[in-house]
């Protein structure tokens, strides 16, 4: 499945995006690892993380705090 962040309604369907996944894994690194599936990736910018959409690394969100754990 190819997903982009065009396609998400809203912000809140791509937070529920992000919590699924990483929900299927144990560990950040491997959440990060399984956004790269999907066209996305986990930049840290001026001290706070944010999802970026590949290749053009253009800011989508912040990372919810609770995602980390």
């Amino acid at each position: 499945m190819d997903l982009t962040h065009r396609q998400f309604k809203d912000m809140q369907t791509l937070i529920r995006f992000l919590k699924q996944e990483r929900a299927q894994v144990a560990s950040f690194a491997d959440f990060r690892a399984r956004l790269r599936n999907y066209g996305y990736c986990i930049r840290c910018d001026e001290g706070e993380h944010f999802v970026h959409a590949l290749p053009t690394l253009q800011k989508v969100c912040p990372v919810p705090q609770d995602l980390f754990g």
